[in-house]
């Protein structure tokens, strides 16, 4: 009888102990995790693009350069001839526009992984491209005093001046939350830069006569000069970003930032069509000086070129760098994984 009770305070004591676990499970439900929003993440992969400036400072030369010569020749020989009496009068019609480096595309990918709520690390790819692709057409019209109309026809197809470049970098990201969606990061980024650049002007010159003396083409001829530059240099990029989450894995976001795009001493191929031949050359891009000199004036010019014959640098003035220096305004979608 004695057992049989102590059996039984024995078997209530463990009901009791374990009553209170059961109960528990039974009446709170297991903690529900709240989704993370992309921003918070561990990982993050991000695709963004837009518009870039570009300094190009010496490569624009060769723009600067092929205006100046083609204003020289025709624009200022003519101007001079009618203040001296031997025309009547001229004009100019021009379609198309030599294409400068000016402003430009970029755009990349990136993967951030965060450390914690304020530091990010990434890696990515980044590209840009500039300048373009244009036909260049001016006709400059002339009459003289015996009722002779002279027309000359200068055409460009193509006149290209372009570049891109690429680079690989690594970033550190430090930021902190603006509220439950949006938040304000700052960014430095760093890698090896990879460009090239290409010059080509395919030019085609008439003269033609129309009036007492003669009708139709009197003289026509063509030519060419192209160059291509490539080098490697660094790429570096300190910005600001704010982004704005719109749901648990996407967020877009803005970038204002300025961009260090540097490349000294690019080098490669150049052609010119020199009395119907064809003259190639392979060499350092560097400024080089020229000028002109005509009845009317004197024109002193800078002009980059890869062509130095037998290695000689008559006539260097200085280096020459592709400079893709600039500011830039990127927009961009981060997607949380």
């Amino acid at each position: 009888m004695k057992t049989s009770r102590l059996g039984l305070v024995l078997l209530s004591m463990g009901a009791l102990g374990a009553s209170p676990g059961v109960w528990a499970q039974e009446a709170i439900p297991a903690e529900t995790v709240p989704e993370r929003s992309g921003d918070e993440r561990r990982w993050v992969v991000e695709g963004y693009g837009g518009l870039a400036s570009a300094a190009a400072t010496d490569l624009n030369l060769v723009r600067d350069h092929d205006q100046r010569v083609q204003q020289h020749l025709f624009d200022a020989q003519l101007e001079a001839l009618q203040n001296n009496g031997e025309i009547v009068s001229w004009e100019r019609e021009q379609s198309g526009e030599r294409p400068t480096i000016g402003a430009s595309w970029s755009m990349g990918v990136r993967v951030k992984r965060r450390q914690n709520e304020s530091l990010a690390f990434s890696v990515g790819l980044q590209f840009l491209t500039a300048g373009g692709s244009n036909d260049v057409r001016a006709q400059y019209t002339r009459e003289d005093y015996y009722g002779d109309v002279r027309i000359e026809d200068l055409t460009y197809t193509p006149y290209t001046l372009s570049a891109k470049a690429w680079a690989p970098l690594v970033g550190i990201h430090v930021g902190r939350p603006l509220g439950d969606k949006s938040r304000l990061e700052g960014f430095l980024v760093g890698g090896p830069l990879f460009a090239d650049f290409e010059h080509v002007s395919d030019w085609s010159y008439a003269f033609s006569m129309r009036g007492p003396s003669m009708n139709g083409l009197v003289f026509e001829t063509a030519g060419g000069l192209d160059g291509r530059g490539e080098g490697t240099g660094l790429a570096a990029e300190v910005g600001l970003r704010f982004q704005y989450a719109v749901g648990g894995r996407l967020a877009f976001f803005a970038e204002g930032s300025y961009a260090y795009q540097r490349v000294t001493s690019p080098s490669g191929p150049g052609g010119q069509v020199r009395g119907g031949e064809r003259v190639e050359w392979e060499g350092e891009w560097a400024i080089a000086e020229d000028s002109i000199t005509a009845p009317w004036g004197r024109l002193d010019l800078e002009r980059p070129t890869n062509d130095w014959p037998e290695g000689s640098t008559d006539g260097r003035r200085g280096d020459f760098a592709l400079d893709l220096s600039g500011f830039r305004l990127t927009l961009g979608v981060s997607f949380g994984i």
